[in-house]
């Protein structure tokens, strides 16, 4: 006897259909606009949701990613758009990409599930996503609906939610907002909000750094000579720093883009008077991982750039392709940083050998390596002796004077190609 049979006998239980409205009473999104529908536990939310993407497929949903490594779970797709997707999502951070999904938070979780439904989605697409909002604190859940409402009007998804909560909706901002009580009933629409809007800015100090450093994806190492420092505070709490340096006296990259007195050859016959007095760089910016992908680091440095009190601001960005809130702060792409010499030279010298820059991270690897090939190590030392940060090299200092440490960074970073951005102050 199942237990179908037995409850059937001892309750005298018939099956009964579940009653969720059709899916044609939910009606479709515009593009770029979000649908709310709220309810109580049990109303039939979730099968209203099943019911919509049986009518309208090929509907996506937001699930939870499988146990895997991040970068594993976009095998198949094209690594360009899955890492501005990624971006797009609040997870622009490479410290992630080397975890497991089941090692991230909650709202990391949830930001990985919307990037994979989301990614190679054409306009028009048709995104669920029941109960978005569970197991998440109120900053982050806050956040994860701005994140859901600024994709959905730039990417010109059809975005169809449910939730239990109706505190959440003015982030979300959704064109029209239903309450599922036995039938389908619409509820006026909120006044949209902004997190961003919450945010004061205040100066800081290098101190302040600690706070910050364990997301970022370089590490703890301490930054470079320290020019300013500015604070994003979320009711009174900080959660967003740039930190800006006086600029690295050799860089390329200026070549032709700011005035000749900044660079590298006036800079070597004169002196860096001329260029630190125009010219500061943006080392640092960090948000908490909770409030990222709603604007507050855009926001952050459209109000820490003007009080720099200087014609130009340089920053060094491996993201610079893929994410754009430097683009929405006034920074403009200027260029690429080119290799230093002592990267190009090493990367032949591993090409005509048959060796691989990840198989020498490990410190035990690299020495057995360097005993069988003659020449690795004077390339190897060449390369930690480079002084410029540019993504390629590795400054001591960020690896507390530890050379091993400071190798495996640089080696790390071997095929690395940063862009170059420039802020420029407008009169």
């Amino acid at each position: 006897m199942n237990l179908q049979t037995l409850a059937a006998r001892q309750f005298g239980l018939r099956a009964h259909p579940l009653h969720a409205p059709p899916a044609q009473c939910l009606p479709l999104p515009a593009p770029g606009t979000i649908t709310a529908l709220l309810g109580d536990s049990g109303a039939g939310k979730s099968r209203a949701l099943v019911a919509m993407a049986l009518a309208n497929p090929p509907a996506r949903t937001l699930t939870a990613p499988p146990d895997l490594p991040v970068p594993q779970l976009f095998d198949g797709l094209a690594p360009q758009d899955a890492l501005r997707t990624l971006a797009a999502c609040g997870l622009a951070d490479g410290r992630l990409w080397a975890l497991r999904s089941s090692q991230l938070s909650a709202g990391e979780q949830q930001r990985l599930a919307l990037a994979l439904a989301l990614c190679g989605a054409p306009p028009g697409t048709l995104l669920l996503a029941d109960e978005w909002d569970c197991h998440l604190d109120a900053d982050s859940a806050r956040a994860l609906a701005e994140n859901l409402h600024r994709l959905a009007r730039a990417r010109q998804l059809r975005v169809v939610v449910t939730t239990h909560n109706p505190q959440r909706l003015p982030w979300l901002a959704p064109a029209r907002v239903f309450r599922l009580a036995g039938r389908l009933q619409p509820v006026p629409v909120p006044a949209p909000r902004h997190l961003a809007d919450e945010l004061t800015f205040t100066p800081g100090r290098l101190s302040d750094w600690a706070q910050f450093a364990p997301w970022h994806y370089l590490g703890t190492g301490r930054p470079g000579p320290t020019a300013a420092v500015w604070l994003a505070r979320l009711h009174g709490q900080a959660v967003g720093l740039a930190l800006f340096a006086f600029p690295l006296l050799l860089l390329g990259a200026r070549r032709g883009v700011l005035p000749a007195s900044c660079e590298t050859r006036q800079v070597l016959q004169q002196g860096a008077t001329e260029l630190n007095r125009q010219v500061r760089a943006l080392s640092r910016i960090v948000v908490d991982p909770r409030l990222r992908g709603c604007g507050v680091a855009g926001r952050l440095l459209r109000f820490a750039l003007p009080r720099l009190e200087v014609p130009f601001v340089e920053c060094l960005a491996q993201m610079g392709e893929y994410s754009g809130f430097l683009h929405g702060a006034g920074f403009e792409r200027a260029g690429t940083v080119a290799p230093p010499r002592a990267v190009l030279a090493l990367r032949q010298f591993l090409a005509t050998r048959n060796l691989d820059a990840q198989a020498l991270l490990d410190p035990a690897a690299r020495a057995q390596a360097c005993a069988d090939c003659p020449g690795l190590s004077a390339k190897l030392s060449a390369l930690l002796k480079s002084r410029i940060e540019t993504g390629h090299g590795s400054l001591r200092r960020g690896s507390g004077g530890d050379a091993d440490a400071a190798l495996t960074s640089a080696l790390s970073r071997l095929h690395a190609a940063p862009a170059y951005f420039l802020w420029r102050r407008h009169v």
